[in-house]
């Protein structure tokens, strides 16, 4: 296997040594970024079936893709009825109506957002300036590693499980409570759910963490104030806010799913997918600031160790200093004080603003939830005798 050395030496002489291999690696990551839409579940077997979508999506292939989306969500609750042999009782409009919102949140999303979405850009801005190849190399090889297939679908499902047991404990016979086809479809609508909220905090707390290792190319005089760090955590805000989104757009067809059962049970699903948005996103928020913090600061006191040593190449003749070298150590002094002064964090970061509108989000769609159910419940009082 070639060395890191080998490897950037590989380079055409049309670029400085180093500079296209890690350009290369650069771009290699972002597509394992990108690739992320694709390692969910249902639009992996969508493209395995369909062999793998175009790269300008097509009307017709649209309607093929969402005409599978559609069948293989709605074969979950069709099996397990049948094996169930409860068909009697089974409520066919609500799966339907979810499955026609799911699908047409997938054909929709499919056909506006191109395959590398420019809010991924901004969030590897951070990372596109990491000084080595190997360090690119090796948040690669991380990044493929935890977004793996297999690995992707065992962490959604241990993500979902607290879930429903949460639900389970407001209300232990709430699961029993609905028809078994809509408990089976509510389950994999969950599933669905935590792949979000997996990708969210792998991305965002996983990622950076180990990025915050590395050595990066920032500004000397105030690296936090970097191009690339206020352009990642913007886009760490916009992605948190859209994680705040997600959390009440599954928690509609999960409500539509499991309101005939008991309150209780409901109020304790939504207040679980609510739950988990904030502890996502609190954990997010937190890691995020604590990376760029260890980077700045990290950067900082390199640039600081390379003044101290300036600094100190006057000492032995401190009282000989001709005026322009008295002139040249009292300027690399005030620029010590600067660099030492300078925030661990950008001036302008939105990052706090963003983080409260991603916990208001679920918060809110959580209220309505519960305000909707109690006044179902007082209608169904007096309509009913």
């Amino acid at each position: 296997m070639a060395s890191d050395n080998d490897t950037r030496s590989g380079s055409t002489t049309s670029a400085p040594p180093g500079e296209l291999g890690l350009e290369a690696s650069l771009a290699d990551l972002g597509r394992a970024i990108h690739a992320v839409a694709h390692t969910s579940l249902l639009p992996r077997l969508i493209d395995a079936v369909l062999r793998h979508p175009p790269e300008t999506f097509t009307a017709r292939w649209l309607v093929a893709a969402g005409a599978l989306d559609a069948a293989v969500r709605l074969l979950i609750p069709v099996v397990v009825t049948t094996v169930a042999g409860a068909w009697a009782d089974a409520p066919l409009w609500s799966w339907a109506i979810v499955d026609l919102y799911l699908t047409a949140d997938y054909v929709i999303s499919t056909a506006t957002h191109p395959r590398q979405p420019p809010i991924m850009e901004d969030f590897l801005a951070l990372s596109r300036t990491l000084e080595q190849e190997a360090d690119v190399r090796r948040l690669n090889r991380l990044t493929r590693r935890w977004l793996r297939l297999p690995v992707r679908v065992a962490l959604s499902i241990l993500l979902a499980a607290p879930i429903l047991a949460m639900s389970m404990i407001a209300d232990p016979r709430g699961l029993t409570s609905i028809h078994v086809g809509s408990a089976a479809m509510a389950a994999a609508v969950l599933y669905e759910f935590s792949e979000i909220v997996f990708f969210q905090f792998i991305a965002t707390t996983r990622l950076l963490r180990s990025e915050a290792r590395y050595s990066h190319r920032l500004s000397w005089l105030s690296p936090a104030d970097t191009p690339g760090i206020p352009r990642m955590l913007h886009a760490w805000g916009t992605l948190a806010v859209l994680g705040g989104g997600a959390v009440v757009f599954y928690m509609l067809p999960v409500i539509l799913l499991v309101a005939p059962g008991t309150a209780a049970f409901l109020v304790g699903l939504v207040a679980a997918m609510t739950l988990s948005g904030y502890l996502v996103t609190i954990a997010s928020y937190v890691s995020v600031r604590s990376s760029v913090r260890a980077i700045v600061r990290h950067h900082k006191q390199r640039t600081l160790e390379r003044l101290q040593h300036r600094i100190d190449g006057f000492g032995p003749r401190m009282d000989e200093l001709t005026p322009p070298e008295s002139q040249r150590l009292q300027g690399l002094m005030a620029t010590y004080a600067a660099v030492r002064d300078a925030p661990l964090m950008p001036r302008s970061s939105e990052a706090g603003s963003h983080a409260l509108a991603a916990l208001a989000v679920p918060g809110i769609g959580f209220f309505l939830a519960v305000l909707a159910e109690v006044y179902a419940e007082r209608l169904l009082t007096q309509l009913v005798p």
